[in-house]
């Protein structure tokens, strides 16, 4: 028997890393670094990818109940994307809406899929206006056009 090899050992997520070469994040939604600290990182950290996609799910945006939308959990994500834009790093953001709604349990019980699907869509753009609204009350421009402008 063989033992089994790295890639094997670790997770799906992790092995989906290294054959993709996009930057992946979790966000730390529960402790913030002291100010002494981030400043320091951010003076002598190089960033590896001059630009990330940042998967964010509904249920972050509810914090610890995952349901609805917790205005801490909101600007919490909102400064830590203010922290990796100062290093210098575009940031995109995709976000889902499982906080506020789910099509598929929602079709099971007798929701037209379709139907269903747009209403997941619709909670998907709730919670973009509400991590947009954060952004642009800490000054964070959300396109390159508007830095210009």
């Amino acid at each position: 028997m063989t033992a089994p090899t790295a890639l094997a050992r670790r997770s799906a997520t992790q092995a989906h890393a290294d054959r993709f070469p996009v930057a992946t994040a979790e966000l730390n939604l529960t402790r913030v670094q002291p100010v002494a600290t981030t400043a320091l990182l951010m003076k002598t950290a190089q960033p590896k990818y001059r630009r990330i996609l940042l998967k964010l799910s509904g249920e972050a945006l509810g914090g610890d109940s995952g349901a609805g939308i917790s205005p801490e959990a909101v600007d919490n994500m909102a400064h830590e994307i203010q922290e990796v834009r100062e290093l210098g790093v575009q940031v995109v953001v995709v976000i889902g809406g499982g906080n506020i709604f789910r099509g598929l349990p929602a079709s099971e019980k007798g929701v037209e899929r379709a139907t269903a699907d747009y209403m997941g869509m619709l909670a998907t753009v709730i919670n973009s206006l509400a991590l947009q609204d954060a952004l642009e009350k800490m000054n964070i421009a959300l396109t390159d056009k508007q830095k210009t402008m």
